[in-house]
């Protein structure tokens, strides 16, 4: 991917930290959710997703719900295959337009109504030109990130060559359903991370033959070592034993050590020589990558993006605070 040498050492940095941002904000969004939505419906996140974006007519389709969300193939029809059998959903024929029933639009119109609250909440402190700004930010890098993605399955065999390559981003962003303007935040930005993490598991399968994950952990521990274990679990926002099961597979290939001052309270890893070498091929493509999307918009723009979504990140950590304190009170 083509990129203003200009921008390419800010956009480098602000990229790495970029997506760790997001991914905070998202788990923190989806932890207050998974209490707040609780009062409506067992549903999972995703089949919650699925029909507010129904209700709202932004993709009646498999390929727009795909595209609108970032998940893959598989997990979308997951989703609607639960939201079918429940009675949730409907098509007008096999394959055909998706549709809600009557019992799926009530559950959707009360999810809408949430989530609008919420969006309301998080947006505090942000005005509208403000909001619009966040708006065609995250959507440019969606573009790019998806970009990314098409770049990789092309690698990987799973997608059709452009005719040119500059094609490939152009018609990535040209193609796909957007979001209206007034549009809920969250999606979006769930969109921007999925596709981002998507590409980036494919790049570290076909660079190193690693999982994406793998790859992060190794990351981090490189550039803190020693690094406490603590402070991976806590940065990383994976529960321990994810966490744990990672670092012993790490181990297992040679890849990372427990240096020699660990206690058994406070465990210190540190990378070996191979493991330096695997995370400086990740490191070169991650900032190819970071390069590519933070060249989307100006260093200007960047920076008050992620002014914003420090904003955002606020609001989500006292949403939460509020939910933990008062399970039986409003909606926030």
């Amino acid at each position: 991917m083509d990129r203003d040498d200009g921008q390419a050492s800010a956009a480098e940095g602000y990229g790495q930290t970029l997506m760790l941002s997001l991914w905070h904000l998202l788990k923190t969004m989806r932890d207050s959710a998974d209490l707040s939505y609780a009062e409506i419906t067992p549903l999972p996140a995703l089949g919650r997703q699925m029909l507010v974006i129904l209700r709202s007519g932004w993709g009646q389709t498999f390929p727009a719900l795909c595209a609108l969300s970032g998940k893959d193939k598989a997990q979308i029809s997951r989703a609607l295959r639960q939201l079918e059998t429940i009675g949730y959903v409907t098509r007008d024929r096999p394959r055909g337009s998706l549709m809600l029933t009557g019992a799926g639009r009530a559950l959707a119109d009360q999810l809408t109504a949430r989530a609008g609250a919420r969006n309301e909440r998080l947006l505090e402190g942000i005005d509208r030109a403000g909001i619009t700004e966040l708006h065609l930010v995250t959507d440019l890098l969606t573009q790019r990130a998806n970009a990314l993605y098409e770049e990789e399955r092309l690698l990987a065999g799973d997608a059709a060559p452009p005719r040119d390559p500059r094609e490939q981003y152009e018609r990535a962003g040209a193609d796909q359903p957007r979001l209206p303007d007034d549009a809920l935040i969250l999606p979006r930005l769930i969109a921007l991370v999925a596709y981002a993490q998507r590409s980036r598991a494919l790049a570290a399968k076909r660079l190193v033959g690693m999982p994406a994950f793998d790859t992060m952990v190794l990351s981090f521990v490189a550039a803190r070592a020693p690094c406490p274990q603590s402070s991976l679990i806590a940065t990383l926002s994976r529960d321990q034993s994810q966490a744990a099961r990672t670092v012993r597979r790490l181990i297992a290939d040679g890849l990372i050590v427990r240096n020699p001052e660990s206690t058994r309270r406070a465990v210190l890893l540190a990378p070996t020589a191979e493991g330096l070498r695997i995370n400086g091929v990740m490191a070169v493509e991650v900032a190819r990558r970071n390069a590519y999307l933070g060249a989307a918009v100006s260093p200007d723009r960047l920076a008050g993006y992620r002014r914003m979504l420090a904003t955002l990140s606020e609001n989500a950590a006292a949403i939460l605070s509020g939910m933990v304190r008062d399970r039986s009170g409003p909606a926030r």
